[in-house]
């Protein structure tokens, strides 16, 4: 993906030098702006419980606001729905901080 929005780029800036998109340059450019494969797996960080506190008050207000049943309600972990899968592993700098992600190590 990095290469071929690198060839998005070139094109867009009509850069007027040729560019070649291949692996190598691609090592170099992910050493060169420190960019490394993290997981975002590995390590779980502490539920944001006065985030979730807030949301239990303000669900059991609009079920009743909303003249829902019982049966309206459904839990969406059951449904076994994925909207967005989230992938194992991503691209990070060490500046990154994603919740959830294992530290990158420094260059």
């Amino acid at each position: 993906m990095l290469t071929e929005q690198a060839q998005i780029f070139h094109r867009e800036l009509k850069l007027d030098y040729e560019c070649d998109f291949s692996l190598r340059w691609l090592r170099k450019f992910k050493k060169r702006h420190c960019i490394s494969l993290c997981s975002l797996s590995d390590e779980k960080v502490s539920a944001d419980t006065e985030t979730a506190e807030k949301f239990v008050v303000e669900f059991t207000q609009l079920v009743p606001d909303e003249k829902m049943s019982p049966e309206q309600v459904h839990n969406a972990e059951e449904t076994a729905l994925y909207w967005r899968y989230m992938p194992k592993n991503t691209l990070c700098t060490p500046d990154d901080a994603h919740t959830g992600m294992k530290e990158s190590r420094k260059c």
